[in-house]
């Protein structure tokens, strides 16, 4: 019968990459997150497939966030050109406060 007779530097070898293995899934669940996906799903993933390619499927999806910044400019955009519009006398007040409202109302859906 064989037996592998192991030191203990070999176990502290092994948990260490073990924990280097779950830190960077956990690595990957962070950056996934950042893509408005779930950390806890992600860093399962990686921690079961391998960090690397748990990595890649993190770079592949699509990003799940609404650039917020791009609603306030936007909006602040949309803003602009009513307020041109009504100084021009395209609008009344009564169809500017009608417009404002709209685009204010969309940025808070």
């Amino acid at each position: 019968m064989l037996t592998a007779s192991l030191s203990s530097g070999d176990y502290w070898r092994a948990f260490a990459a073990i924990v280097v293995w779950c830190l960077l899934g956990v690595l990957v669940g962070e950056y996934a997150q950042r893509k408005g996906r779930s950390a806890w799903g992600f860093t399962a993933l990686a921690i079961i497939i391998g960090p690397i390619l748990g990595l890649v499927v993190a770079l592949l999806v699509e990003d799940r966030r609404t650039p917020k910044d791009a609603q306030v400019v936007g909006v602040t955009s949309d803003l602009a050109q009513l307020g041109d519009l009504r100084e021009r006398g395209l609008l009344t007040e009564q169809e500017f406060a009608e417009a404002k409202a709209r685009a204010m109302g969309e940025t808070a859906s």
